[in-house]
C-alpha cells in the first residue's frame, strides 16, 4: 500500500469515528435539549461555516508551502519561521472572530433567530458563548494544515480521533448529569476548543524538522511569497461561502428554529459524507503539490487517476444506501417518524449533491496545486450571480428541500467545467477519468443498491435495518471496488496469492 492509500485510510479512520460519534450523539442531544435547542447547534454550524472565510487561506496556503518545502528539501529554519508567522496572524484573525460573533449576539437574536419557546436570554447568551468556541476552535484548522502538509496524516488522525472523542464526552456527560440546556453545549464546546487547538499547536510543533539556532522569527518576507496563493484562495473561499453554505444560511433566517434543526439532522448524514470527501483531499492535496513542485508530470497523472477511482469507491456505498435508503435510514438512526417525514426528502437531495461534490474535488485541488486560479474564480462569480437568489427563491417556496435541489444544481455546474481542466493540466485523460474512474465504480455500486432495495423485506425493526442497510453498504462497496480497475486487480491478485497453496 502506497502513501497515498495509507494516508487516505488513516483519514477515513478518523472520519469514520468521528461520523459514528455524531451519529450517535445527535439524536441524544436532540433527545435532551429537544429539536428547537438543537436549531442552535445548527446556528453554530452556519457560524462557523461564515467566519472559516477568514481563514483567508492561510490553512491551505501552510499545507501548500510546507508540502512544497519538504519536497524541495528546504531549511528547517524556513519552515519554523513560516509557522511561526503565519500562526501570529491565525491568532489576530481568530481573536477578531471571536470578538464579532460576540458583538453581534444581540443583532442576531433578534433579526436572525426565530425562537418560538427558548427566550431571547438564553438565545443571546448561546450565541455569545458560540463565538468564544468559535475563536477557540478556529486556529485548529492552522495547525491542521500544516500537519497534513508534512504529510503526517497518521500520527494527526489518531490525535483527531480520541480529541472528537473526548469532546462528544465532554459534551454529553454534563448535558445528562447536569442539566440539559443549550447553555451547558455550548460550554462544553469552548472547553473541547481550546484542548483541541493546543493538543494539534503542540504536535505540529513537534513534527517540524529541529533547528539549533535559536528561537524562531517572525519574517514578514515568508508572508509575501505566499500572498498571491493565499489571496486567490480567501477570495475563493468567500464564494464558496455564498454557494456552499448560502443554502444553510438562508434557511436559517427564514425557517422556524424547529424546521432548520430538521434540516440540520438531514445535514448531519451528509456531512458524514463530506467528512470522507475531505479524507481523501488531505491525503492527496500536499502529493500534488509536492509533484507540481518537482515538475513530475507523468506520477501526478498516475496519483490523480488513483485518487479519482479511491473517492468514487468510497463514496459510492454511501451515495447509493442514504439516496435509496433515506426513509430507512433516519428511521433507523431516530426512530422519529416526524424526523423521517420531514428530512427524507432533504437527505436524499443532499447526499446526491454531496456526491457530485466529491467527484470535483481532485480537479478542483489539481488546479489550486499549480496556482491556476482562473476557472475557478470565473466559475464561481457567475454561479453567485444564480445561486443566492435562486436560494431564497426556493428556501421561500419549498424550504429545506428546494434549497438542497439548489445544491445539487450548483454541483451539476461544476462537473460541466471539468473538460476545461482536464484540457488544461491532463491533455486526454478526460474520458479515462469519466468511464474508468468514476462511471464504472458508482455502475457498480448502482446495480447492487438497486437489487438490495428491491429485495428489502418490509417492516423491519430498528435493529433489522440496521443489519439490513450495513450489509447493502458492504456489498455496495464491494460492487464498486470490482467494476474499479485498479481496486479489481489488486482484488485479483490477493485472490491468486491466497489460492496458490492449495493449487497443485
Amino acid at each position: 500500500m502506497g502513501r497515498l492509500e495509507t494516508n487516505t485510510f488513516a483519514n477515513l479512520f478518523s472520519a469514520a469515528w468521528s461520523a459514528a460519534l455524531g451519529i450517535l450523539c445527535i439524536p441524544l442531544y436532540v433527545n435532551l435539549m429537544g429539536v428547537e435547542a438543537f436549531g442552535l447547534v445548527g446556528l453554530f454550524i452556519t457560524l462557523q461555516s461564515v467566519f472559516v472565510v477568514l481563514d483567508l487561506g492561510i490553512g491551505a496556503t501552510l499545507c501548500r508551502e510546507l508540502a512544497r518545502l519538504t519536497a524541495e528539501a528546504a531549511a528547517p529554519r524556513t519552515q519554523r519561521d513560516l509557522v511561526f508567522t503565519l500562526q501570529a496572524v491565525y491568532w489576530l484573525i481568530a481573536l477578531l472572530v471571536g470578538g464579532t460573533i460576540f458583538a453581534l449576539a444581540p443583532a442576531l437574536t433578534r433579526h436572525w433567530v426565530r425562537a418560538q419557546s427558548l427566550s431571547a436570554e438564553t438565545v443571546e447568551t448561546c450565541i455569545g458563548m458560540m463565538g468564544a468556541a468559535i475563536a477557540l476552535r478556529f486556529p485548529f484548522g492552522f495547525y491542521q494544515g500544516g500537519l497534513l502538509g508534512l504529510q503526517r496524516q497518521v500520527l494527526f488522525n489518531m490525535l483527531a480521533a480520541a480529541l472528537a472523542t473526548l469532546r462528544a464526552a465532554a459534551t454529553l456527560l454534563p448535558l445528562w448529569l447536569v442539566k440539559p440546556a443549550p447553555e451547558m453545549f455550548f460550554a462544553a464546546q469552548i472547553a473541547a476548543g481550546a484542548f483541541s487547538t493546543g493538543a494539534a499547536a503542540l504536535m505540529l510543533w513537534l513534527c517540524l524538522p529541529a533547528h539549533a539556532g535559536g528561537r524562531c522569527l517572525f519574517r514578514p518576507e515568508l508572508v509575501r511569497r505566499v500572498w498571491r496563493f493565499g489571496s486567490a484562495y480567501a477570495v475563493n473561499s468567500i464564494a464558496n461561502l455564498g454557494l456552499l453554505q448560502g443554502g444553510r444560511i438562508t434557511l436559517s433566517t427564514l425557517l422556524p428554529l424547529e424546521m432548520f434543526g430538521y434540516y440540520t439532522l438531514a445535514h448531519g448524514i451528509a456531512d458524514g459524507m463530506y467528512a470522507v470527501i475531505l479524507s481523501v483531499v488531505a491525503a492527496v492535496f500536499p502529493q500534488f503539490a509536492g509533484l507540481t513542485a518537482r515538475r513530475d508530470e507523468a506520477e501526478l497523472a498516475a496519483v490523480y487517476h488513483r485518487s479519482s477511482q479511491l473517492m468514487s469507491v468510497l463514496l459510492a456505498p454511501i451515495f447509493v444506501v442514504a439516496a435509496l435508503f433515506a426513509r430507512e435510514m433516519l428511521f433507523m438512526w431516530t426512530g422519529d417518524p416526524m424526523v423521517v417525514e420531514n428530512a427524507h426528502l432533504v437527505l436524499t437531495l443532499l447526499i446526491c449533491g454531496m456526491l457530485l461534490h466529491g467527484l470535483i474535488q481532485l480537479p478542483y485541488y489539481l488546479q489550486v496545486a499549480h496556482s491556476w486560479w482562473r476557472i475557478i474564480l470565473q466559475t464561481n462569480l457567475l454561479l453567485l450571480l444564480a445561486i443566492i437568489p435562486l436560494n431564497i427563491l426556493m428556501a421561500r417556496a419549498y424550504g429545506g428541500p428546494g434549497v438542497a435541489l439548489v445544491w445539487v444544481l450548483l454541483n451539476v455546474c461544476y462537473i460541466l467545467t471539468l473538460p476545461l481542466v482536464h484540457r488544461r493540466f491532463l491533455k486526454g485523460q478526460q474520458t479515462r477519468w469519466f468511464f474508468e474512474d468514476v462511471l464504472m465504480p458508482l455502475g457498480g455500486a448502482l446495480c447492487v443498491g438497486a437489487a438490495a432495495r428491491w429485495l428489502m423485506p418490509p417492516h423491519l425493526s430498528r435493529i433489522e435495518v440496521l443489519a439490513y442497510l450495513s450489509a447493502a453498504g458492504l456489498l455496495t462497496l464491494a460492487g464498486a471496488a470490482a467494476f474499479a480497475s485498479r481496486f479489481r486487480s489488486h482484488m485479483l491478485a490477493l485472490l491468486r496469492r491466497t489460492t496458490e497453496p492449495f493449487v497443485t
